[in-house]
């Protein structure tokens, strides 16, 4: 029995309910208990098979974009996915290959987005030209119709082994780059750059050298380092320089 102001309330306890009334109450609670263990053997079902999921889901996605790749999913997690031994575009002569990378991603209330990717072992080849910048097998993944000019996306990246061989039409050139930050902002590394020869403007260069640390601030790159050259010549002005080197 509760009262609420000047009114007698009649509260009836379980064994006081009529028979009728206590059995649908007994077979609501085993139908709720029934589908929620039903939800909780999906869960573990679908966490159980979620390597094969994922895979799926990403072969679909190259199959549907016409990407030749091969991968091995080694783990998938609440927030890491680890990857490893990656080769895009031809076997024999891919655009991309890496040993692993691991990608984060941030889980909201909306649509996971990612949030870091850290990749060790990558070698990607590429080509600039026509103020563009190919990548093979990976220019179908993006839009290569797009006016927009060539910038670098709002993420955050580790790179403890990469290299880059760049075709130019001022000649060939290698990359090797180590480390971490947002490449919008915030980026560290070190960069080597190497090429044998580059030639622009009536002049050439060969032997072309860079070491030094290479940093990303506001959207803007800067380089801080020695750029030497074992020649640099430019014929129409008579002009040479021999081990030239610039701070």
């Amino acid at each position: 029995m509760q009262a609420v102001g000047l009114w007698r309330i009649y509260i009836p306890m379980e064994d006081e309910l009529p028979e009728v009334i206590r059995g649908r109450r007994w077979r609501m609670r085993y139908v709720f208990g029934a589908v929620l263990l039903l939800i909780l053997l999906f869960l573990a079902y679908a966490w159980w098979q979620r390597i094969d999921i994922a895979d799926r889901y990403v072969r679909d996605y190259l199959e549907k974009n016409g990407v030749r790749a091969s991968y091995q999913i080694q783990d998938i997690g609440f927030r890491t996915q680890r990857i490893r031994n990656i080769v895009i575009g031809d076997p024999a002569k891919p655009d991309l290959t890496a040993k692993t990378i691991d990608i984060d991603l941030a889980i909201g209330f909306g649509t996971p987005s990612l949030r870091d990717i850290r990749a060790d072992g990558v070698r990607l080849k590429g080509r600039f030209a026509d103020g563009k910048l190919y990548l093979g097998e990976l220019d179908k993944l993006r839009d290569m119709e797009s006016k927009e000019p060539l910038a670098l996306p709002d993420i955050n990246v580790q790179l403890t082994d990469a290299l880059l061989s760049l075709a130019t039409p001022w000649g060939g050139v290698g990359l090797a780059v180590v480390g971490k930050g947002n490449l919008r902002n915030r980026f560290d590394g070190k960069l080597i750059a190497r090429s044998p020869s580059l030639s622009g403007a009536g002049c050439t260069a060969r032997g072309v050298r860079y070491n030094g640390a290479v940093r990303i601030r506001n959207v803007h790159p800067e380089f801080i380092g020695p750029l030497s050259a074992d020649l640099a010549a430019c014929a129409d002005q008579k002009l040479a320089l021999a081990s030239s080197r610039i701070e």
